[in-house]
């Protein structure tokens, strides 16, 4: 064997190899973040939304997004437990896990056969978003000196819902898998597909990537290269068609947001026995905040007519290239501002663990009764 043959034979393992872990990838984009986390990504919701192009994919995320809130709320009761045993005054938490938990409903009724399941789910999220930092935020303030403690006192919290939610998930996914397994096997020119999807339901992740790779090799270089071509337009046409529809949301997303606001307060004055001028105090907030979105927007789109005004051509390729530096500026810094605080509550911690160290190792006196012969002597020889 040559020199060129042998690099040929070896390049056409490696594009192989390639197709193989692009196809796969393709299969099972069945991952999404479990916490709910203080800032959404647009990059990772876009991800998330791609797995709810059908029914068992919206299934498999509302059912994330309900398991992720449903944690943050057994989180958010031990916290309040905690902080009632130590006298501190709780009804801000209890308001904002009230709250929360009134979002673990409209997760839970949520239609993910609607057209709007997207929509919802992207709205809810960001919601359940703020929610859970506004809460962090007030724990933290609450509970400063006692975070160390209450934080291994959360490890304890009993998950026997979440498990069952999570089991319903596993299922969601099996059936995601198989219908994008069956897509797959299509591109493939698979014809007698029905015992190869019958195992989806039950082989694992690393069993149908031995399957799909055997099916790779039945096919000439072409017909790859065919099917690897219609996998990639698939993937091409979705994410420009799950972009196109965040953007739409955009469009009233703030007058959603004050809807779905208005009718968690109304369930909340009916079911919880809470002070009213402290939930007053809180829609408040929440209404500053709305509005204060409303005038960013208005002025947003104030300087976008101005430079439709002034460039009715069309706005030329340089300030295009400026709002994506812009739009990465912006982005970069988001990083790290969640870096820095994520350092902060490292040292915060180490801080707090430290105080306790010393107070541990302290010496302690022993106490010396006057005119008692047998007490011990504390002076150094």
């Amino acid at each position: 064997m040559n020199k060129n043959s042998f690099w040929r034979q070896k390049m056409k393992k490696i594009r192989s190899i390639v197709l193989l872990l692009l196809l796969v990838l393709s299969i099972f984009p069945a991952v999404m973040a479990e916490e709910v986390q203080e800032e959404v990504v647009d990059e990772t919701t876009q991800e998330e939304v791609k797995a709810m192009n059908n029914t068992h994919g919206a299934e498999m995320r509302l059912l994330q997004l309900e398991r992720a809130i449903m944690r943050n709320a057994l989180k958010g009761q031990k916290i309040i437990e905690n902080a009632k045993t130590a006298g501190t005054d709780t009804t801000e938490l209890e308001l904002l896990l009230a709250e929360l938990e009134n979002l673990k409903e409209e997760v839970k009724n949520a239609d993910s056969a609607s057209e709007t399941a997207v929509q919802t789910f992207v709205d809810l999220k960001k919601d359940a978003i703020e929610l859970s930092k506004q809460f962090r935020d007030a724990s933290r303030m609450l509970l400063k000196d006692r975070i160390t403690e209450v934080k291994e006192q959360l490890k304890e919290v009993r998950e026997e819902k979440v498990n069952e939610v999570t089991e319903r998930i596993k299922e969601k996914i099996k059936r995601h898998n198989q219908l994008r397994l069956s897509n797959v096997l299509d591109k493939l020119g698979v014809e007698n597909k029905e015992d190869l999807l019958e195992r989806a339901k039950t082989e694992s992740v690393k069993e149908l990537r031995e399957l799909i790779k055997t099916k790779m090799q039945e096919l000439t270089p072409e017909e790859k290269k065919e099917a690897f071509s219609e996998i990639k337009k698939d993937g091409v046409k979705l994410a420009v068609q799950v972009k196109a529809k965040i953007e739409e949301f955009k469009e009233k997303a703030i007058e959603r947001k004050e809807q779905r606001t208005e009718k968690r307060f109304q369930a909340i004055t009916e079911r919880v026995n809470v002070n009213k001028e402290r939930l007053e105090e809180l829609k408040a907030k929440r209404v500053n905040a709305l509005e204060q979105a409303k005038t960013v927007r208005a002025n947003v789109r104030a300087k976008l007519n101005m430079l439709k005004e002034q460039f009715p051509e069309g706005i030329p390729a340089e300030a295009n290239e400026l709002k994506a530096r812009g739009q990465e500026i912006r982005e970069k810094a988001q990083k790290q501002r969640q870096s820095g605080q994520e350092v902060k509550e490292r040292v915060q911690e180490r801080n707090e663990q430290r105080k306790e160290l010393r107070e541990e190792q302290k010496p302690s006196i022993p106490r010396v009764a006057s005119r008692q012969p047998s007490a011990p002597n504390t002076q150094s020889r």
